[in-house]
């Protein structure tokens, strides 16, 4: 990774966000504590899903379901609610729409560490369901910058709402969502506290637009990457060169 303006550092207590296997041993209770929203991205018919998943974590549950270009803001507020103390949005892998990325267990080990947050910390967790669209993967890795687009007004609002106390974290091929998203954001709005990329399958070259442009809507921005990563090594050969 070349040098790049503003530091990247390496941010623990997010990258344990994505290692729910790690905290499997740890005693939780049968409800959740925090709050865990959802917003899935239907693209093949431009259909915005907002909701929230049950006390227990076993289910979805819509809220509003519309076409994305008729959602006001004050549709976001409502599903939001009253609580703006922080919140974390995440944004998953390519099979991130898959039931497996939203079960108990994983919600109940991210409750667990957002229950060790400090007054006037995180929340509220926000999971972005979107749909790759097939198997081919370089295919839908090229398909996820423009698919990510329609989502920054959103996205947008979410951060007006939690005012500024706004955090991402991207793994996999939902950064590449995730530049989509940005890319489309207001050039004056700072739209995030923090962002954090892990096992990001992006462009390792801090010198690209989108790159840069995820530094500029972020007050610190975190990457993790271990170098022996096999997934982002073949994917990374399979679109001639990362």
């Amino acid at each position: 990774m070349k040098p790049i303006a503003k530091k990247l550092t390496l941010c623990a207590a997010f990258v344990l966000l994505l290692m729910p296997c790690c905290l499997a041993a740890t005693k939780t209770s049968d409800t959740l504590t925090k709050r865990f929203l959802f917003a899935e991205w239907r693209h093949k018919d431009s259909t915005i899903v907002l909701g929230r998943f049950s006390p227990s974590g076993k289910h979805r549950i819509a809220q509003f379901t519309m076409p994305l270009a008729l959602l006001q803001k004050s549709d976001v507020e409502k599903w939001l609610g009253h609580d703006r103390n922080g919140a974390l949005l995440m944004l998953h892998c390519m099979w991130g729409q898959q039931e497996g990325f939203h079960l108990k267990k994983y919600l109940r080990s991210v409750d667990v560490i957002l229950q060790n947050q400090p007054p006037g910390g995180i929340d509220t967790e926000i999971s972005i369901v979107w749909h790759a669209g097939g198997p081919g993967y370089t295919r839908n890795w090229k398909r996820a910058l423009a698919k990510g687009e329609p989502l920054a007004k959103l996205v947008g609002w979410m951060s007006e709402h939690y005012n500024g106390n706004f955090h991402a974290l991207c793994h996999s091929m939902g950064a590449r969502l995730f530049e989509g998203v940005v890319k489309a954001l207001p050039a004056e709005q700072p739209a995030f506290k923090t962002i954090t990329f892990f096992s990001a399958d992006i462009s390792n070259n801090t010198s690209e637009a989108e790159f840069v442009r995820c530094q500029q809507v972020a007050g610190k921005l975190y990457v993790y990457l271990h170098q022996r990563d096999r997934f982002l090594l073949l994917s990374g050969w399979m679109r001639g060169g990362h």
